[in-house]
């Protein structure tokens, strides 16, 4: 008897993460937070699953637990989360602690004057300001560059466990503090948690795009990681930036160099290869990269028209950058023909300072076919909407 062919699925984050949501908006909780904390196990660092189990947690009333999750996603994943803020401080505000809920809802008008929740945030702080009539001030803050260099010091003295407590500490008092965000990630790799220390390093490029520690260290850990698909995309990415990552390397090769000595975690003689690979690999791609993109600005410049404002070459190189620096890492187009590339920058060029310009003109100006200006063009439509 033929045995009956099973055909299996691979349960994914997405889908506990969809029914979770499906069983909440029953107001069946206790199902939700099961199929959520499934979603969570699989992606521990994805914002949404983790904002949407904070708010079972705090549905069911657990807000402790609520607010250590939402806590660490301003920490570890996304600063710029603001809502997470004013969910700290309703958790607080039904515990009747309405210290702390003054301070969170103070956060999250400073950092978000102008959000959603902004108005229900002052109008609660007015209420416990006064129909409370509760003495509330704002706390004294524990300076932010202090514990910054308490963390460093740690840091140096191969202390992982106590610098991590110490430059979480700094990240609660200034959250968008991007050097302690870049410590952390050192001292959290160091201490054998990489999946941390990624999510740290994303979290600064969501604030600092252009942060060069960030996205050199990333390329590292994900090459030490053996996160293949991810760590090519970082390199395309760093490549499409034109970034100057040899000293950055250098820099990143003696600092782990120093640190290794105080930790077991990581195999360092492997983590010297991953970076010296990744340093090598970008180093002769950017070579290149630098090579065709420098011919693409120069075939536009020497095709310059007269209306141009004098500072067009530095706006060209301005408009290449933006365009890499939000498209998906793996997406940085390679250049092939020169001409085309330098035809739809002028194009772009054009469009941003409201000048006239066809598609057939700069077709016969830099003898390429309008088609292949008009493909060259979708790829930056909808950073540039040309």
């Amino acid at each position: 008897m033929e045995k009956e062919k099973v055909i299996s699925y691979e349960r994914s984050a997405e889908l506990f993460f969809k029914a979770g949501l499906k069983y909440a908006d029953r107001k069946q909780y206790d199902k939700a937070l099961k199929l959520l904390n499934r979603a969570v196990q699989i992606e521990p660092f994805k914002s949404d699953y983790l904002f949407n189990l904070a708010t079972i947690y705090a549905e069911l009333r657990e807000t402790d637990k609520s607010n250590a999750i939402l806590v660490r996603i301003l920490r570890d994943i996304d600063p710029t989360l603001t809502e997470c803020y004013f969910a700290i401080g309703c958790n607080y505000f039904d515990s009747n602690n309405l210290k702390k809920a003054g301070e969170y809802f103070e956060k999250y008008v400073t950092y978000d004057p102008y959000g959603m929740f902004t108005e229900e945030a002052y109008d609660i702080l007015y209420y416990i300001k006064f129909y409370e009539n509760f003495p509330y001030r704002k706390r004294k803050r524990k300076s932010p560059t202090k514990l910054l260099q308490e963390g460093k010091k740690l840091l140096a003295e191969m202390r992982f466990d106590e610098a991590t407590a110490k430059l979480e500490e700094a990240l609660e008092e200034e959250p968008r503090a991007v050097e302690a965000r870049n410590d952390l990630a050192v001292a959290c790799f160091l201490s054998g948690d990489l999946k941390r220390a990624i999510s740290l390093e994303k979290s600064v490029l969501i604030l600092q795009p252009e942060n060069t520690f960030s996205l050199c260290n990333l390329a590292v850990l994900y090459s030490y990681g053996r996160n293949t698909e991810q760590m090519k995309e970082q390199i395309n990415l760093l490549t499409g930036l034109n970034v100057d990552c040899k000293a950055q390397f250098q820099e990143l090769m003696e600092m782990y160099k120093n640190l290794c000595k105080g930790t077991d975690t990581v195999d360092a003689k492997r983590l010297y290869s991953s970076i010296r690979k990744i340093s090598g690999e970008i180093t002769q791609k950017s070579t290149l990269w630098e090579k065709e993109l420098n011919g693409v600005i120069e075939c536009a410049v020497n095709n310059k028209e007269y209306i141009y404002r004098s500072g067009y070459e530095k706006e060209l190189r301005n408009i290449w950058m933006d365009y890499v620096r939000k498209i998906n890492p793996g997406e940085v187009p390679v250049i092939r023909k020169k001409e085309v590339w330098a035809a739809a920058l002028e194009y772009i060029y054009c469009s941003l300072n409201l000048i006239r310009v066809s598609k057939n003109s700069l077709a016969k100006k830099y003898n390429v076919s309008p088609a292949s200006i008009t493909r060259r063009l979708k790829s930056f439509d909808i950073f540039f909407g040309v």
